[in-house]
C-alpha cells in the first residue's frame, strides 16, 4: 500500500482550514455596505440642502413682500443675497436660478389669460379675443408677469439649484458630473408698501 502524496495531504488540510473565511466574506459584503453608507450620506446632504433652501426662500420672500430695499442694492439683489446668506456653504449663490412670477390674486396662479372661445373647442386659437393680463402682446397659458410685483400683488418665488453629487462612489454609479435638481417654491402676497 502506498502512502498518500504530499499534494493530496495539503488539499485535505486546506479543505478543512477556515482561516481567512472572514476576509472573503467581508470582501463580498463590503461593496454593498459602502454603497449603502455613501448613498445615505449623499441623500442626507441633499435633504439638508433642500431644507436650507426652503428656509432661505421663505425668509427671502418675507423680505420681498415688504418691499424693503437695502441701500445700494435692488430688490432682486437683496433677495439673492438673503438666500445665499441663509443657504450656507452647501449652496453656491451663483448657481441659484431665481424666478419670480407676479399675479393679481391667488386664484390666478397657473391660470391662462382669459379668452373668448369663439369656436368652443376649449383651447385658445389664433384670432380669438383675449385679455393680455401680463402685457406682453400675446396670449399665454400662464398669465404671470415677471418681476417682484407691487403692493397687494401675489408673487411666486421659485428657486432652482443643480446639486452636484458629492460622494465619489455614488457619483461614479450615476455619472461623474451627475446633478440632482433641487427646487423650492414660496407664494406670498406683497404688503401695502
Amino acid at each position: 500500500m502506498t502512502s498518500p502524496s504530499f499534494a493530496y495531504l495539503a488539499l485535505c488540510h486546506l479543505r478543512h482550514d477556515e482561516r481567512g473565511a472572514t476576509a472573503i466574506e467581508f470582501a463580498c459584503v463590503a461593496p454593498v455596505l459602502l454603497i449603502l453608507m455613501f448613498g445615505t450620506i449623499e441623500f442626507s446632504l441633499i435633504m439638508l440642502t433642500q431644507g436650507l433652501m426652503d428656509s432661505a426662500t421663505f425668509n427671502a420672500s418675507r423680505l420681498g413682500k415688504t418691499g424693503y430695499i437695502p441701500t445700494g442694492l435692488t430688490r432682486e439683489e437683496a433677495i439673492r443675497q438673503r438666500i445665499s446668506e441663509q443657504a450656507g456653504v452647501l449652496v453656491r449663490a451663483q448657481d441659484l436660478a431665481i424666478t419670480t412670477q407676479v399675479y393679481g390674486s391667488f386664484d390666478n396662479i397657473n391660470q391662462p389669460e382669459p379668452f373668448t372661445d369663439s369656436n368652443r373647442n376649449g383651447r385658445f386659437d389664433n384670432g380669438e379675443v383675449f385679455v393680455d393680463t401680463n402685457g406682453n402682446g400675446g396670449w399665454d397659458a400662464d398669465m404671470a408677469r415677471a418681476g417682484l410685483g407691487g403692493a397687494g400683488d401675489v408673487v411666486v418665488y421659485t428657486i432652482d439649484y443643480p446639486w452636484r453629487i458629492q460622494t465619489p462612489i455614488i457619483g461614479y454609479l450615476f455619472n461623474a458630473n451627475s446633478t440632482v435638481s433641487l427646487s423650492v417654491r414660496a407664494v406670498v402676497k406683497n404688503e401695502p408698501f
